[in-house]
C-alpha cells in the first residue's frame, strides 16, 4: 500500500532511505505507465475492407470451433472490431462500447490488419 506523501517523519529528511520503496508498487506503476502508452500508440481508427456482407473468418484462422473462454474472448474482439471498423471509431472508442480490454482489441487488430480484413484509416492524436 502507498503512503500519501508527507505522512510519515522521514519524508524529505535524511532518514528518508530504499527500505521505504515498495518495488513491487514501482514495477506495478512502470506496467501501468507501459499500458498506457501502448494502449495510446495503438490507438487507430480501422476501417473495414470487406465492402458487402460478413467474412468467413475461418478461412483466415481467426475463427476457432473448440470452445475456450479466451477464444471466446478473442473472438469477440473480433468481432466488435470488424463491426465498428468504419472509419470513424478507434481503438478506444470500440473498447469503451464493448467492454473489452484494450490489450484485447490491439490483438485482434493485429491479426485483422495481417489478413487484410481491416487497414488504418487514420491514426489518432
Amino acid at each position: 500500500m502507498r503512503t500519501m506523501y508527507g505522512c510519515y517523519p522521514e519524508y524529505h529528511t535524511s532518514l528518508d532511505n530504499k527500505d521505504f520503496i515498495s518495488f513491487d508498487a514501482f514495477a506495478g506503476s512502470v506496467d501501468m505507465y507501459f499500458s498506457i502508452v501502448r494502449a495510446l500508440e495503438s490507438n487507430f481508427i480501422w476501417k473495414n475492407t470487406v465492402k458487402c456482407c460478413e467474412p468467413q473468418l475461418g478461412r483466415y484462422g481467426l475463427y476457432h470451433s473448440v470452445s475456450k473462454s479466451e477464444q471466446n474472448e478473442r473472438t469477440e474482439a473480433i468481432l466488435w472490431l470488424l463491426n465498428l471498423a468504419d472509419g470513424q471509431h478507434d481503438l478506444l472508442e470500440v473498447a469503451g462500447r464493448s467492454g473489452i480490454s484494450i490489450e484485447l482489441l490491439i490483438t485482434a487488430a493485429q491479426e485483422l490488419s495481417s489478413t487484410g480484413l481491416i487497414e488504418v484509416s487514420e491514426k489518432t492524436m
